[in-house]
């Protein structure tokens, strides 16, 4: 629901407006508790971490919405999208966990999720680097990133674009161009080419440059030289970085071939949480 600021209200703390909506809905309840406890002559007790988790439950249906991502939320409201409450929790984990593994089949709103994760983060400052792994689904998020006021923060590439441009950017290009032309198959370019000198061209370009890692579609890009070379491209690294890994282990898993459950396992990603 549209919720703006109402005129002859006598006490405008007291109205949740759009610029609210960034925040907790836990400020604004804070908020109200103030206001009226000067307003009461008999002081009564606040509302504690367990009233306010069940005011914010009754209450989130009309506030925790995410717009289209072809809108930018600040401006409009007539065509806000619900989320599922199963994506509220997923929002919800995103608030406290620093590395957190997205499981989810086709149609289950993973993009959608991995967007308002990028949009979250770049709203806090942070520069996001946001992958995938092919050209198309590329293209779809470079659009929708694009609504976004804060998509200055925000690149979208495909995973293998991001180490081309690393490369390009570093001494080793006339060395890997050398060795990616007499490469005997597409595998060896793709697969361990361009993830050792992308992990080599971060680190030479002056080591991470970003503060949020997301992946969407991620299973098509879990190996183990490709999780190296974002390792180096992300502050803290993979182990104490923050980052966001969306997939879907079963039904899309095989499209290109390059899941890999021992990368899954072998790597840090085994101990970001789960859901």
């Amino acid at each position: 629901a549209q919720i703006s600021k109402c005129e002859g209200t006598e006490d405008p703390s007291l109205v949740y407006d759009v610029d609210d909506s960034p925040s907790p809905l836990s400020k604004y309840v804070d908020r109200l508790t103030q206001a009226t406890r000067g307003t009461q002559k008999t002081p009564r007790l606040a509302p504690d971490y367990e009233d306010r988790a069940l005011i914010v439950q009754f209450l989130r249906g009309n506030f925790d919405a995410v717009v289209p991502l072809s809108i930018q939320a600040e401006k409009v409201r007539e065509r806000i999208q619900a989320l599922e409450p199963a994506q509220y929790a997923v929002l919800d984990a995103t608030r406290e966990e620093p590395r957190l593994v997205i499981q989810g089949g086709a149609g289950t709103g993973k993009t959608i999720l991995a967007l308002e994760c990028a949009r979250r983060a770049a709203w806090e400052g942070r520069r996001v680097l946001l992958l995938c792994y092919n050209r198309l689904l590329r293209r779809c998020l470079l659009d929708r990133a694009s609504n976004i006021a804060e998509s200055g923060q925000i690149d979208v590439r495909t995973v293998h674009g991001h180490l081309h441009q690393l490369i390009q950017r570093s001494s080793l290009r006339p060395e890997f161009e050398k060795l990616f032309a007499a490469a005997a198959d597409e595998g060896e370019r793709f697969q361990r080419l361009y993830p050792e000198y992308g992990a080599l061209a971060a680190l030479e370009n002056g080591g991470p440059h970003y503060d949020f890692l997301i992946m969407d579609e991620a299973q098509d890009m879990l190996t183990h030289p490709v999780l190296d070379a974002l390792d180096a491209c992300l502050k803290g690294g993979l182990a104490r970085g923050r980052w966001r890994v969306f997939l879907d282990s079963n039904d899309q898993a095989a499209v290109y071939g390059q899941f890999d459950h021992d990368a899954r396992r072998g790597s840090v990603l085994w101990d970001g949480r789960w859901c």
